[in-house]
């Protein structure tokens, strides 16, 4: 059981070619995943990266792995993509096997993630929304998240796109949805981002094609910055792809 030797076969790994056919959001949260999967298969099952068994894997996602629901939704739907790809770069021999448990496991992966997420949002007093208040943290939205590594990994958006896009999210949501932040439904940002700001004409069509992507990694930044759950509304069966 080499553990010392996991830490090299991970930057191997992050300049080999099987990182540069991850996806741009994948590559972001590899070296984190895999570190924090090492160190669970060492730490609790005495495993190095070229030993994991189907038991231990199994363990790890249902039961071990984000379960303080603080990682970002990004990383999490990101895990199974990039750890197919590092069994698949060390070439273990039972990778087909790995793969396939973390097919079956990776549902309740999301799901305990999710649960645990939910959980720490209990309890936190409600925001008192007005008027004035929310033109301020729109304002603020546009400037700062704009900014912010979740959304500069849009490709083909520029700062100011994204600006715009946010701005003109935000004042639907309020003026045509007629909701507060810590009350979006999923019925209505899926009106407002899949019907409603489709048909702005003041929106280019290479602006629509991003939409998702943007108010994906906008949902995932305001869950990080712990004000409202806003990420539970688009996670789980109800996500829009």
């Amino acid at each position: 059981m080499e553990y010392q030797q996991n830490q090299a076969h991970v930057q191997a790994f992050l300049v080999d070619a099987a990182f540069d056919r991850l996806s741009k959001n994948q590559q972001e949260h590899a070296q984190k995943i895999l570190q924090q999967v090492n160190q669970l298969m060492a730490d609790r099952h005495q495993l190095d990266d070229c030993h994991w068994t189907g038991a231990a894997l199994a363990a790890i996602l249902d039961h071990e792995l984000y379960q303080d629901g603080q990682a970002p939704y990004r990383q999490v739907i990101s895990t199974i993509p990039v750890l197919k790809a590092y069994q698949k770069f060390l070439k273990v021999e039972h990778v087909k096997e790995l793969a396939q448990v973390m097919d079956e496991h990776r549902k309740t992966m999301q799901a305990n993630w999710k649960a645990a997420a939910d959980q720490s949002a209990v309890g936190k007093a409600p925001r008192e929304w007005t008027p004035e208040n929310y033109l301020a943290w729109q304002k603020t939205m546009v400037a700062v998240a704009s900014k912010a590594a979740l959304l500069k990994n849009i490709e083909g958006l520029d700062e100011t796109d994204e600006q715009y896009l946010i701005d003109e999210f935000l004042t639907l949501m309020n003026q045509e949805a007629h909701q507060w932040p810590d009350g979006w439904t999923f019925e209505a940002l899926q009106q407002v981002l899949g019907m409603t700001m489709p048909l702005d004409p003041h929106i280019k069509p290479y602006q629509i094609i991003k939409i998702v992507a943007l108010f994906d990694a906008f949902f995932d930044y305001l869950h990080q910055q712990g004000s409202f759950d806003a990420a539970g509304i688009v996670t789980g069966s109800g996500r829009r792809r």
